[in-house]
């Protein structure tokens, strides 16, 4: 089947960014609010390697020459990126917006649970859109986000209902 460059690996890569960028401020908000030195460290942790990861995809968005990327049918990238909006992965300012409405740990935990998931899901798809040297780096940052979800995981379990 042909493939189609409609689109922009640059494209790809500044969704990346603002999936980092999201789960950073989201965990920012969250050490506003929360007291708990257990969740705190936590989401220290988590949110300087969403940093890391989210300098990551910056230096991978620079060095690229905006390569188009091969699409099965016009649109397909498109169409995958469209439901990850839908789904608020990207949403502007659901981050700050969930971390308002926090209801205590717990609360920030599963978002965090929720955001990582999502994260996951969208680097495991765009893995096919990109080239190889690109692939290990993202598997890299896919293992941190499973390692992520199990500390999230972890903490949950330790925390009251």
């Amino acid at each position: 089947m042909e493939k189609h460059p409609l689109f922009q690996a640059a494209d790809v890569l500044d969704m990346a960014v603002r999936i980092e960028d999201q789960g950073r401020a989201f965990y920012g908000k969250c050490l506003e609010k929360i007291a708990d030195p257990q969740v705190r460290e936590v989401l220290e942790h988590l949110m300087e390697q969403e940093g890391r990861h989210l300098e990551l995809f910056k230096a991978m968005r620079a060095e690229l020459n905006a390569s188009p990327l091969p699409e099965s049918y016009p649109g397909e990238l498109e169409s995958y990126v469209d439901l990850f909006v839908q789904g608020k992965v990207f949403h502007e300012d659901e981050a700050s917006r969930r971390a308002a409405a926090l209801q205590g740990p717990r609360d920030a935990v599963d978002f965090g649970l929720e955001h990582e998931r999502g994260s996951i899901r969208f680097y495991s798809e765009i893995k096919g859109f990109v080239g190889e040297s690109w692939r290990e780096r993202i598997d890299e940052v896919v293992a941190e986000e499973k390692d992520h979800i199990r500390r999230l995981s972890a903490l949950r379990e330790r925390l009251p209902a």
